[in-house]
């Protein structure tokens, strides 16, 4: 599910978990990701200890589905699970 909010952060609910985007002054993004079965009040950003690839699938996920009408944004969320989410050992 596709999130939006005033400060231009975007993000998507999966399984147990939330990934966030909010555009920076310096033009690049800052990335959040919780587990919110384990981290309820969004406390403990996960996205740095997210594979390069990883990372990468979920940025992209969010992207595509900004992008997205109709049908196909159904299709994209039941694409988006949480085996996106691979940590870094």
């Amino acid at each position: 599910m596709l999130e939006t909010a005033q400060d231009k952060r975007n993000g998507i609910r999966f399984g147990s978990y939330v990934y966030l985007e909010t555009p920076e002054q310096n033009g690049t993004m800052f990335k959040e990701l919780y587990d919110t079965q384990l981290d309820p009040d969004l406390v403990y950003n996960l996205a740095e200890r997210l594979t390069t690839d990883s990372s990468a699938a979920l940025a992209d996920a969010l992207s595509q589905l900004r992008d997205c009408s109709g049908n196909s944004c159904r299709k994209l969320e039941n694409n988006i699970t949480s085996k996106l989410v691979k940590f870094i050992d």
